[in-house]
């Protein structure tokens, strides 16, 4: 690899690829046996030589955030949370935790805080989509059983706790919030609805404030500013506009080559927006991601798909090998059952009073 030492030194690449390296040694990405220097390097002998300079900038200036940090905001958003919930000396037991995508988060918050209980908690209703399912069993048997009571004064709770690894748009937390609200005024209609926070490990500006429009209760630890969003007018990671224009170049050279021919769900995503919006936005979408901002950040767990895909996208011919190859948690269009369900019965009021008849006639 031809790369002009000058370069390297003007643009501080060397340390910031360092800082990367050892943030990485602290918690490996996905616990991979090849060091990151070893994944720059291997991802760059897919690059061409004129996108050499730009794709390496691009990997010296993505945030990398390990387990140790985020195992931290877990401690600082706790304590964030008992201080603002106006409940005095807050307990686990004062609240409902949910995970926006059951991915284990509840048990990472537990261990975190040394809070007891966590398999006395570990409770069948991890999510929005469990409590859904629940309420949407209609069978008066399994209303009449020992979880009826259980389930009741689960939701019963004063606090309702939304726990957020990581969001770049702030959509999918929104969304879960909105349904956290019209469950609550489901079943408890007149009552003055619980204290339902969103606790966000990693949040952008963007998110935040598409939160904050909906007056929606969150409480973030790290916020990621737009400076880091590379297909935003903000950007400002790199102050060098040649060298930006440059990895802009890059980001359009890897999708029309790699992300829009894949037969991926992603590629296929990108083709269906150039058909739906034109070739300019389904480029767009294949050069900086979901979202299309072209955030340049990875944790330790997996990159997010609003991500610049440089950094995570894969091509089937392996031609290219991704720093921060994601693993994507889903393959193919999500059902919308639930968020149906939940909406007729908004609109049935004589349903509503049945299902609480169900679910709370046994209970106190």
């Amino acid at each position: 690899m031809n790369v002009d030492p000058e370069f390297l030194e003007n643009h501080h690449i060397i340390g910031r690829l360092k800082l990367t390296e050892l943030l990485e040694r602290q918690s490996p990405f996905r616990e991979l046996k090849d060091s990151v220097e070893r994944r720059f390097s291997l991802a760059l002998e897919g690059v061409p030589e004129a996108h050499k300079e730009a794709v390496l900038t691009l990997f010296a200036t993505t945030i990398y955030l390990p387990r140790p940090l985020l195992d931290e905001s877990w401690r600082y958003l706790w304590d964030v949370v008992s201080e603002k919930s106006g409940v005095h000396r807050l307990k686990s037991e004062d609240v409902l935790v949910l995970e926006l995508d059951r991915d284990l988060l509840r048990d990472e918050f537990y261990r975190s805080n040394s809070l007891v209980g966590r398999l006395q908690d570990n409770l069948p209703w991890r999510s929005t989509h469990d409590i859904i399912d629940s309420l949407r069993i209609a069978n008066g048997e399994w209303f009449a059983n020992p979880n009826n009571q259980t389930f009741a004064a689960v939701l019963r709770r004063p606090v309702w706790m939304l726990l957020v690894d990581i969001t770049l748009s702030g959509t999918s937390v929104l969304s879960e919030c909105k349904r956290l609200r019209a469950i609550h005024r489901v079943l408890f209609p007149g009552l003055k609805a619980p204290h339902i926070v969103a606790v966000i490990q990693v949040a952008t500006e963007t998110a935040i404030a598409t939160l904050r429009d909906e007056e929606m209760q969150i409480v973030t630890a790290v916020v990621v500013p737009k400076t880091h969003a590379l297909g935003l007018p903000e950007y400002r990671a790199v102050a060098d506009p040649r060298i930006v224009r440059a990895i802009h170049d890059a980001c359009d050279w890897f999708a029309q080559t790699y992300v829009i021919p894949s037969q991926y769900r992603f590629g296929r995503l990108c083709r269906d927006e150039i058909e739906r919006s034109g070739e300019a936005q389904g480029l767009r979408l294949a050069a900086y991601g979901f979202g299309k901002a072209g955030w340049t950040i990875a944790t330790y767990k997996n990159t997010p798909n609003n991500a610049v895909p440089l950094l995570w996208f894969r091509p089937e011919s392996d031609e290219y090998l991704p720093p921060f190859e994601r693993i994507d948690s889903r393959t193919r269009d999500t059902w919308s059952g639930r968020t149906d369900w939940l909406d007729a019965l908004q609109s049935n009021e004589a349903e509503q009073a049945a299902l609480r008849t169900l679910l709370f006639k046994d209970a106190s």
